[in-house]
């Protein structure tokens, strides 16, 4: 299989063992969640309002934490496993009427090899299903074990990074996958 994004109607456990082995780029589900519920999702994040990452052009939105934000030293890593409860209650209210797609993709992902939330060596979940209201994405790296080798999650075996996308612009708007950290 060449590295490209494959497009589908639904995951399967070829599909996903073939982007865990980094043979493909990435996976492309349309209407992953229907239109309906996406429309509900994007009114859910507007009526519980953003925060703003500091000093970032153009501006994003966001609800949710990062570990990529608190990776500096113990002290700031024990600050971010303290508000995850806090960030998942928040998430599960936003989307309280539409279901919390952190479930959605966990149940699809699924489909392949069990799939969970990643977890501290002590149990302690991270936080999953940030949410980002952006323009235009700045160039970036998701891959664990280069933003934080010292957590647990700087030693896994496999990572998925995953959009769903509530609204677009008009003009469907673009995403570009380099197959290199």
């Amino acid at each position: 299989m060449a590295w490209e994004l494959i497009t589908v109607a639904k995951l399967d456990a070829v599909l996903l063992e073939a982007l865990f082995d980094n043979e493909i780029a990435g996976i492309r589900i349309p209407e992953f969640i229907d239109r309906r519920t996406a429309a509900g999702a994007a009114d859910g994040v507007l009526r519980h309002g953003l925060e703003y990452y500091a000093d970032v052009e153009p501006p994003i939105g966001k609800i949710g934490i990062t570990q990529f934000e608190y990776r500096h030293d113990e002290q700031t890593k024990a600050e971010y496993f303290a508000l995850v409860p806090a960030a998942d209650a928040r998430r599960r209210e936003v989307f309280a009427a539409t279901g919390d797609p952190v479930g959605l993709v966990l149940d699809a992902i699924s489909a392949g090899r069990p799939a969970e939330v990643a977890r501290e060596a002590d149990g302690t979940p991270y936080f999953a299903g940030l949410v980002r209201v952006i323009g235009e994405a700045l160039l970036h790296c998701d891959w664990a074990p280069m933003d934080a080798p010292t957590w647990a999650v700087g030693r896994i075996d496999a990572q998925v990074t995953w959009n769903v996308y509530c609204r677009l612009p008009d003009d469907g708007g673009t995403t570009t996958v380099y197959n290199r950290p």
